[in-house]
């Protein structure tokens, strides 16, 4: 009768490894089924691409929030466009507050 016993156990615990241990889908990154604009793309629909840091952020005097100017210093031109010519400062019409206290340098890359 134990022996009976021991073995329907024994037939159930290999039964219930077996069903555990079987491969099943698994939901991959979420991330990967997005299909968005590549950074590539991005650059091809672009008319002109741009890469700096930000410098001398101003304020306009009626404190709206964003209204201002801040001057990008370009380091590279990645994609040229003729009204940019040959400057190596842009100053952009929106106030971008920078962090005169950071140790690292902001940069950024934009399309226009």
């Amino acid at each position: 009768m134990a022996a009976r016993r021991l073995r329907r156990l024994l037939v159930l615990g290999i039964a219930v490894l077996a069903w555990v241990s079987c491969p099943t889908l698994a939901p991959s990154c979420p991330f990967c089924s997005m299909q968005g604009q590549t950074l590539i793309g991005d650059v091809n629909q672009a008319s002109m691409v741009l890469f700096g840091t930000f410098a001398n952020a101003k304020l306009d005097a009626s404190g709206d929030f964003g209204q201002g100017s801040t001057d990008l210093i370009l380091e590279a031109v990645i994609k040229n466009h003729e009204i940019l010519g040959a400057k190596k400062v842009l100053t952009l019409p929106r106030y971008v507050p920078t962090d005169k206290t950071a140790t690292t340098i902001p940069r950024l890359l934009r399309s226009f």
